[in-house]
């Protein structure tokens, strides 16, 4: 890939060429970097998918003329192999992070739930019990509580642990991201409208990921509010009251620290690159 947009297509003065493969390489390495990072981290990130169970193409001069046999024969059977295998890599890493993250926003929502409906179960469990009702309630309302918090403290775990494997892979594929998407904007969208498409999927997934886990841990927040507390005992509120501090700092994912994933951040990146753009077509006319 650096071989043809900054080598080959620069000699040749073919510019859109030289933007268009710079542009697909970026996209496509983006999933290098995450796979790097993957393998740095290779031991942290195995101990984390155990816990969660439990609870680019780059072209040889040599190949040069390409178009003459059989030098272009080659060329097709190198592309039959790098792309299919560029394509698995992406989608399985990006598969991996989204059953990780979502296992973490289906905890939040599942434990959520759970909350909201305490004080009902407690009252049904309460028919098949001895003893006096508020008592057998309250009871079992401490031990749900004992449950909710064990698994939210272990997811809490678990994310910050996958987003300190992550976070500056996700900081490394926003800035190529950023500069493959402005290299096809220079290249003119007539030209390249098929893959601006792919590197804004790329930035919505991580956006879109870190949003869900966000908006989760909301819920979360909202829930242990609603959760009837005023109805429990006073050792019972004052474990709530603890859930509620905890639940109070939102659960978020970072890009290196700089940004936080999220909606907004997505806006801030298409913002920017297209700032970047203008600035850099004006300087090149």
């Amino acid at each position: 890939m650096i071989w043809c947009a900054f080598v080959r297509y620069r000699h040749s003065g073919y510019f859109l060429g030289s933007v268009i493969v710079f542009s697909v390489g970026a996209y496509t390495e983006s999933c290098g970097i995450r796979l790097l990072f993957m393998v740095i981290n290779s031991k942290v990130l195995r101990e984390v998918v155990e816990r969660y169970r439990v609870c680019s193409t780059e072209v040889e001069p040599g190949l040069e003329p390409i178009r003459e046999s059989p030098n272009y024969e080659i060329a097709q059977v190198m592309y039959c192999f790098a792309i299919p295998t560029a394509t698995n890599s992406l989608a399985n890493c990006t598969a991996l992070m989204i059953i990780l993250f979502g296992y973490t926003e289906a905890q939040l929502l599942g434990l959520s739930e759970e909350l909201l409906c305490l004080w009902d179960d407690a009252g049904h469990f309460s028919q098949f019990e001895n003893g006096t009702k508020t008592e057998v309630m309250n009871n079992f309302v401490r031990q749900r509580l004992k449950y909710i918090i064990k698994l939210h403290n272990e997811n809490i775990d678990l994310l910050k642990q996958l987003e300190q494997v992550l976070r500056v892979s996700m900081a490394l594929e926003f800035l190529v991201l950023m500069a493959g998407l402005i290299a096809a904007l220079l290249g003119g969208v007539e030209n390249t409208y098929m893959e601006i498409p792919f590197a804004f999927a790329q930035l919505f997934m991580n956006c879109y990921l870190g949003q869900k886990i966000i908006d989760a841990s909301e819920t979360f927040e909202t829930a242990v509010y609603g959760c009837r507390w005023e109805n429990f005992d006073t050792a019972n509120m004052k474990t709530v009251l603890i859930v509620f501090q905890n639940s109070q700092k939102t659960l978020k994912l970072s890009a290196g620290g700089v940004a936080i994933l999220s909606f907004q951040c997505l806006m801030s990146v298409v913002k920017s690159s297209y700032s970047f753009y203008t600035t850099l077509q004006s300087t090149l006319k």
